[in-house]
């Protein structure tokens, strides 16, 4: 018998690394408050510095993973990736990807509880992420978020310069259908 509800332990297995930093950030207000000389002070604003820009990371985690119960599974290995389903699947690497999108749509039947659905999202708020990966000799690659493993996917995107990670929080959060570009290789022009 958990004293947990399933949506608090659920919210805080999500964001667990914006809770350890925002500890670390307090451990080094402290240090700062508590510190009567330079090298202490310094440490502490260092500590607390490093703290804040992990919780902002992880809060920016948080919000984009967390989906689960879609088809297939998602691996990650030396830039390549391997999305396998019950029906087949696919593998390329992330070297021909010319081009990184996100789809929203909306769900329909996917109640987990009297009026609730997965996450605790309501009706209005539930919608369906899927990866798509592009290239010139790359026929498109959809990926459901929500697949097993699929959260390597926002670890990927370090490897594409200029990907828009504020583009994935909000297709994340979106609430209705779209199309939400996360990167495009850079045309070279001729002239």
């Amino acid at each position: 018998m958990s004293f947990i509800r399933p949506e608090i332990a659920e919210g805080a297995r999500r964001f667990r690394l914006a809770l350890v930093a925002l500890g670390v950030a307090a451990l080094g207000a402290w240090i700062v408050a508590a510190s009567h000389a330079a090298l202490p002070l310094g440490f502490g604003i260092a500590v607390f510095a490093l703290g804040i820009g992990f919780t902002i990371l992880g809060i920016q985690r948080g919000l984009i993973t967390g989906r689960q119960g879609g088809p297939g599974v998602v691996e990650l290995e030396e830039r390549q990736v391997t999305y396998l389903t019950a029906q087949g699947g696919s593998a390329f690497s992330l070297d021909d990807v010319s081009r990184i999108t996100i789809e929203t749509r909306p769900v329909t039947n996917a109640l987990s509880g009297p009026g609730r659905h997965a996450a605790g999202h309501t009706a209005d708020q539930l919608v369906e992420m899927t990866w798509i990966f592009e290239g010139d000799a790359l026929p498109p690659q959809r990926i459901p978020a929500s697949a097993a493993g699929a959260d390597v996917l926002v670890d990927a995107l370090a490897m594409f310069d200029g990907a828009d990670m504020g583009a994935v929080v909000r297709a994340a959060g979106a609430t209705r259908a779209g199309t939400h570009i996360i990167w495009q290789k850079a045309r070279r022009r001729l002239h």
